[in-house]
């Protein structure tokens, strides 16, 4: 599901909407597209050693309690049941 521009959705956050309570569909993901010729730069640190990545993936990843924008997009999976009862 994406966002729209004019979408009452927009600046309200997953858990706010209840989107992530949904009977038989899971929230997998949620996209924020972002502009690709943008480049992040991203340090990594451990005990030993550091490293830094250069990231221009065309979406970043957001949490559920992080306001949507528009062209959000909401990533579903839907959950069958396969027994009726045990």
């Amino acid at each position: 599901m994406q966002v729209s521009k004019r979408s009452k959705l927009a600046s309200k956050t997953v858990l706010q909407l209840g989107f992530n309570k949904l009977p038989n569909i899971f929230l997998v993901s949620i996209e924020r597209p972002i502009d690709p010729t943008r480049v992040t730069r991203v340090q990594f640190f451990d005990e030993n050693s550091s490293f830094t990545q250069y990231d221009n993936s065309a979406n970043a990843a957001i949490d559920v309690d992080e306001p949507l924008q528009p062209g959000d997009i909401l990533w579903y999976a839907i959950i069958k049941m396969l027994f009726k009862s045990l």
